[in-house]
């Protein structure tokens, strides 16, 4: 009986809570129309023009662990002190008044990973927004004459040596998406390790997330009005 017991709880402990092998985290920040332009219930407030807070996830270069601890159910009070700060900076860009469901959807995918380093759902959303903070994608490719455009078309290397001269020759990962048969520009991804430290993303990385660049050679940053 003893050992049926032992077995029991032995499955249900293993089913609830696995320890996930991954290497780092990808900070992801999407530029918001680019997420929103194929659907019609996603919507952008004309005033945010800013790269937004997507996903804090840990992985390796080719894998994403996912839902590691369902014992740890998102507590909306344990971030009740940075919920205003968060709204702006990790918005939900399909529900933009309650972004609480996004946050609940990104804890329970990705914040239960990193138990093994950020112990408590406070340390995973705050730390994600200390990052975030830390960084202005926006500014920085403004500065290199990158900027919201229907009409003017960059390079992946002329996005890329924006972002990576302003974080002292870092690397970081550039997504796209297509629009109307045009590739624009989706998200920009920052690599930390365990130490909480930026590092350069690996090669292997960068390539894997940057499939959907096509030629990298014409890539729009989507302004409003939305183009027709």
């Amino acid at each position: 009986m003893k050992i049926i017991l032992f077995i029991f709880l032995f499955t249900l402990f293993s089913f609830s809570f696995s320890d996930p092998d991954w290497d780092f985290w990808l900070l992801n920040m999407q530029w918001p129309l680019a997420d929103c332009i194929n659907y019609a219930n996603c919507s952008v407030p004309s005033w945010y023009s800013s790269f937004a807070l997507h996903t804090f996830e840990p992985r390796t270069d080719s894998n994403v662990p996912v839902f590691c601890d369902s014992q740890y159910p998102f507590n909306i009070s344990e971030i009740s002190n940075i919920t205003y700060s968060l709204a702006y900076i990790w918005p939900d860009f399909w529900n933009f008044s309650y972004p609480q469901a996004f946050w609940k959807t990104n804890w329970e995918k990705h914040g239960t990973c990193s138990l093994s380093v950020l112990k408590t759902e406070y340390e995973y959303f705050y730390t994600g927004y200390q990052f975030r903070e830390s960084l202005d994608p926006t500014t920085w490719l403004w500065k290199n004459n990158i900027v919201p455009s229907n009409t003017t078309f960059y390079t992946y290397d002329q996005i890329d040596q924006a972002v990576t001269q302003a974080i002292s020759g870092l690397k970081p990962t550039i997504s796209c998406n297509t629009y109307l048969g045009k590739t624009i520009l989706h998200e920009i991804g920052f690599c930390y390790g365990k130490d909480l430290k930026l590092f350069s993303c690996s090669d292997t990385l960068r390539t894997n997330v940057g499939e959907k660049c096509g030629n990298r050679t014409s890539i729009w940053m989507l302004d409003f009005p939305n183009p027709n």
